[in-house]
């Protein structure tokens, strides 16, 4: 996804299958509603209003984004501004 794509993407706001999140926090309880519904996106780094936030992740993160989304079809963005 290039940057235009995700801007597009925030744009549009939070709806059944777009999630924002600032941080990690309580980000399980996301991650657990759209593997019991549809496919979902969760864009990390971004405040509910669309607005970027600063953060910082560390590569072990990138490999449970990519568990997540083989096996719950739960797809996670990591956004930095």
């Amino acid at each position: 996804m290039n940057s235009k794509e995700l801007l597009d993407l925030i744009k549009l706001g939070e709806g059944y299958n777009l999630e924002f999140k600032e941080s990690l926090n309580n980000i399980s309880n996301s991650i657990c509603a759209f593997s019991n519904s549809s496919n979902g996106q969760i864009l990390v780094g971004v405040k509910d209003n669309g607005v970027l936030v600063h953060f910082n992740y560390i590569c072990s993160l990138k490999v449970v984004s990519v568990i997540f989304r083989l096996y719950l079809k739960v797809r996670i963005i990591y956004v930095t501004p």
